[in-house]
């Protein structure tokens, strides 16, 4: 991530197993899946963004970025 980011920008990674149900690192699913999401520190402009099953089962795993402006 660019280190000169806007300081209204806010950012967060979220997982799921379908692409409907979005769920924070540490959260559990319906299906009774849990993932952890950890980013690595940068190195040049690149974060490594690692998403890891924690509990439960699921042949799928998708993970994304969400940012939007925060409030002045």
């Amino acid at each position: 991530m660019n280190p000169d980011l806007a300081s209204d920008v806010s950012y967060a990674y979220e997982w799921s197993t379908d692409l409907v149900e979005w769920k924070d690192s540490g959260e559990s699913n319906t299906g009774g899946t849990t993932a952890t999401i950890s980013a690595s520190a940068p190195v040049g402009d690149t974060i490594t963004v690692t998403t890891t099953i924690t509990a439960g089962a699921v042949g799928k795993l998708f993970s994304r970025i969400s940012a939007g402006q925060s409030a002045p």
